[in-house]
């Protein structure tokens, strides 16, 4: 199973802690050299730069995909996943900027068979593990 973590902020990072402690393999993307130089080095990972929509024209779309972005571009980020394949979506809080754009995402993954969840209590990472 391919699984991508977007974003490479703290919310990111703590994805990150957890999906090294489940022992689970995954690609970390992100859009600036910033924040993925800030990315810490005792998990091990390179951060991709350039952002998601850049990245799904270099490589093939995950199975799973995680994202933990800004809220301007958490539905956007989702909607490219699942349009170039990607079936099991975990997005951050609160899934996009508007109600208008969420249900946007929600048509999107009908129509591609998507599961979509939205990440609401991490305490007990649970979401993490069902992704």
């Amino acid at each position: 199973m391919k699984i991508w973590l977007i974003g490479a902020g703290l919310m990111a990072q703590d994805y990150a802690k957890v999906l090294v402690a489940l022992d689970r393999s995954f690609e970390v993307i992100g859009r600036g050299e910033k924040l993925a130089g800030s990315f810490p080095k005792h998990l091990s990972k390179k951060v991709r730069v350039g952002g998601v929509k850049k990245v799904l024209n270099e490589l093939d779309a995950p199975d799973v995909a995680i994202i933990a972005v800004g809220v301007t571009d958490l539905a956007s980020s989702a909607i490219a996943l699942i349009k170039a394949g990607t079936k099991r979506v975990l997005i951050e809080k609160p899934g996009g900027i508007d109600l208008k754009e969420i249900d946007e995402l929600n048509r999107i993954a009908m129509k591609f068979k998507a599961s979509v969840l939205l990440g609401y209590n991490r305490r007990f990472y649970s979401s993490t593990i069902k992704a």
